[in-house]
């Protein structure tokens, strides 16, 4: 609206309209409430404007809508793409061209907008969807003691150079995200959700798993209270007990073998096997080690209102 008053009031003075005819031509560009709201009986335009101001003019209200739009399109993982995805690099330039439409209205109407823009709630609204490594890097570069605008301004230089590797890995393919069929093996011919799916409950479709992490990211995994029951689990869903890929007997490969590539370390356990190298089960599976979940699992599992203990024993607090 403060756009629409400004341009407007420019166009004005360019083409030397007649003052009795200013608050007519203003008519011609407006349609339904904003017309009516100016009826036809100003006789100056200044105060047909301010009318306009009255009426649509609330900062919190124009930022809202805003805010709401962003959080419809971005506000949920699912809608940022895994690393090295066309989907992630199109969710970083609509985030990065959101940041430049709010720089702009500050820079517009700083009166009016700055303080509704740079704001705790526009802050947890960017950063509602975001994939969890971009958060976890934007608390180590900023603080409690920053300005909001210094927080915005790091997320778009974080953007930035996030853009610039989903790129690289989208162009060149290395480290880019895999088709469903890649995560199996060479040898598999199932896609990888029919194994997710299990008495109603589908990995690749509910908001609280983690796909990637195959049944080691089920968040009804973490509802159980046992090693021996996440084991049955595992097994009921044809999985590994260790790495929880699902199914454990891949078409065409005489041996399993555990994968821990990409995010999927982020759910295996913290402790030493008797070799010395890291233990070759995953968190939840280890009875073996106390305290042996990663900073990634615990904030996944307290985001989805499960407390941790020591090896993984949970409890699920919302029944």
């Amino acid at each position: 609206m403060f756009k629409f008053v400004k341009e407007f009031e420019d166009a004005i003075a360019a083409d030397h309209i007649r003052k009795a005819d200013e608050v007519k031509t203003l008519i011609k560009y407006l349609k339904g409430s904003a017309k009516a709201s100016i009826g036809e009986h100003h006789s100056k335009l200044e105060d047909a404007l301010e009318q306009l101001k009255d009426n649509y003019g609330s900062p919190r209200l124009i930022v809202d809508k805003y805010l709401k739009d962003f959080e419809k399109s971005l506000g949920h993982i699912k809608n940022w793409g895994k690393h090295g995805s066309k989907e992630r690099v199109d969710a970083i330039n609509k985030t990065l061209d959101f940041l430049r439409n709010l720089e702009s209205l500050v820079k517009d109407h700083p009166d009016h907008l700055k303080s509704e823009i740079y704001s705790s709630a526009t802050l947890l609204i960017l950063t509602k969807g975001m994939p969890h490594e971009f958060s976890k890097k934007l608390n180590e570069r900023c603080s409690h003691k920053d300005s909001y605008e210094s927080w915005f301004t790091t997320i778009f230089d974080m953007l930035e150079e996030n853009k610039s590797t989903n790129l690289s890995a989208l162009s060149t393919g290395i480290g880019a995200a895999k088709g469903s069929n890649q995560d199996h093996g060479s040898g598999s011919t199932t896609s990888k959700s029919n194994h997710l799916k299990h008495n109603g409950h589908d990995c690749t479709k509910s908001n609280g798993c983690k796909d990637r992490w195959d049944l080691l990211g089920c968040i009804n995994l973490y509802k159980l209270s046992s090693v021996e029951e996440r084991e049955n689990f595992i097994r009921e869903r044809r999985g590994c007990f260790k790495c929880g890929k699902t199914p454990f007997i891949v078409k065409h490969q005489k041996k399993h073998f555990c994968i821990w590539k990409n995010s999927k370390m982020d759910a295996r356990c913290l402790g030493k096997s008797p070799t010395g190298g890291r233990c070759w089960k995953g968190a939840a599976m280890c009875a073996d080690h106390n305290d042996n979940a990663t900073d990634v699992l615990k904030d996944w599992l307290q985001a989805q209102k499960i407390t941790v203990s020591v090896n993984v024993i949970v409890a699920n607090v919302d029944g």
